[in-house]
Formats: structure tokens, C-alpha cells, sequence
């Protein structure tokens, strides 16, 4: 019987090193066509931070109303992630204390004024039924700065509060919100149950010195905000 010789299949035949590097370079050139959005969770959740904002001033406006008491939402700048509470005053009129600088106040100064804010602060009682009081804005949101009609600067440390009154007027406010990638403005309006929000990408260039950029354009916006 005749034997067969064996046939060499060429379908086994692995790849070759110039085969592989043409096949990896193809890759990377489709990988760079395809936008890499490394901030879209802080985009979402800047997105959030607003509508939890808004929220919370249409709840407040609602409770200062019904419960004929001045209401505020206070926030704590220096949490993270940054915290805030919605309260009401104890009593029917509270006579909101002036603002001073305190940076200029003396140790003493100082220890008189913090003993007056906390009996003015002890007039406030935070609202449970607001989702059990205290709040937090998302994760890679900070609130950067507050100012509103009560304040004679813009607030970027402390615990700053925006008042809402039984009359349904509420301070003119700004807050001024960012993430790594872009910073937002929140406006409420004095007399009316309006709200504003808008939104600014940080340029490439910005990121490198972000901490600097961000204090020039909050003050920016807060020149803007107090000509209009």
C-alpha cells in the first residue's frame, strides 16, 4: 500500500512581528479618534448639585410660607463632600446679626463673636422632614463660594446661609460650584420663584494652575452678579 504523504497545513500558522506591530499600530490610531470623557461622572454629578440646590430653595421658600418663620439653607464649605441643612427660626421674627470681617477681628473680639453666633444660631432647628436634615452635594463637587444680599463679600470659607422670609422674598444669592473639569454658577432671585444656572469648561491651559483660575473667575462672576 502506497503511503501518503503528510500535507502541511498553512491555516496554524501564526502571526508574524510585523503583522502584530501593524495590527497594534492600526489599534492605536482608532483609539485616538475616540474622545476619552475622563469627567463624565463629575459632569453628572455637577448636573445633580444643581437640581438638589434648586430643590432645596423651592423647599425652603415653600416652608418659610406655611410655617411664617424665616427658613435658610447653610452650608459647610469646609466639608467634603460638602454639607448643608435647611432650618427654621424658632421664632416668628429673628433679627439677623450684622456681618463683619472677621479676619480683623482680635482674639478676644473673636470670642465674643462666636458666642453671639451661637445664640443666633441656637434660633434655628433643622428640618427632619427634609430627607432627615443633613445634606451632602455629590462626590467631586465642591461649593466654592456663596454670596447673597446679606453678605457684603464673597463667602469662601465658614458656614455661610442664604435666608428665605414668610413674605416669600429670599436673598439674592450666588453660589459658585466646580469639579476638576468646569465650574457653575447658581442664582436665585429676590422677588421672584426664579433660579439661574450655568455652566463653564475650564480651558486646557487652566487645569495646570486650577486653584488660581478658579478664584479669578468666582470673582467674575461675582462682579457680574452684583451689577445685574
Amino acid at each position: 500500500m502506497p503511503i501518503l504523504a503528510a500535507k502541511t497545513s498553512n491555516k496554524q500558522r501564526g502571526f508574524s512581528l510585523i503583522e502584530i506591530l501593524v495590527a497594534m499600530s492600526l489599534m492605536a490610531a482608532v483609539f485616538t479618534l475616540i474622545p476619552f470623557d475622563g469627567d463624565t461622572t463629575e459632569r453628572k454629578n455637577l448636573d445633580e448639585s444643581i437640581g438638589l440646590l434648586d430643590r432645596a430653595v423651592r423647599f425652603s421658600v415653600n416652608e418659610a410660607i406655611l410655617r411664617n418663620v424665616i427658613v435658610r439653607i447653610k452650608f459647610k464649605l469646609a466639608t467634603q463632600p460638602v454639607e448643608y441643612s435647611i432650618e427654621y427660626g424658632n421664632a416668628a421674627s429673628i433679627v439677623l446679626p450684622e456681618t463683619i470681617d472677621e479676619s480683623r477681628l482680635s482674639l478676644s473680639e473673636r470670642e465674643l463673636y462666636d458666642k453671639q453666633q451661637d445664640k443666633f444660631n441656637s434660633q434655628f432647628t433643622p428640618i427632619q422632614e427634609f430627607t432627615d436634615g443633613l445634606q451632602t452635594l455629590p462626590e467631586y463637587v465642591e461649593l466654592y463660594a456663596v454670596a447673597s444680599s446679606y453678605y457684603p463679600d464673597l463667602i469662601t470659607s465658614g458656614e455661610p446661609a442664604i435666608y428665605f422670609y414668610p413674605t416669600g422674598e429670599r436673598d439674592n444669592a450666588l453660589l459658585i460650584l466646580n469639579t476638576a473639569y468646569e465650574y457653575a454658577t447658581y442664582s436665585i432671585a429676590p422677588f421672584e420663584d426664579k433660579t439661574f444656572s450655568d455652566r463653564v469648561d475650564f480651558a486646557e491651559e487652566d487645569l495646570d494652575n486650577l486653584s488660581y483660575v478658579l478664584e479669578q473667575k468666582a470673582s467674575e462672576e461675582y462682579e457680574q452678579w452684583l451689577k445685574e
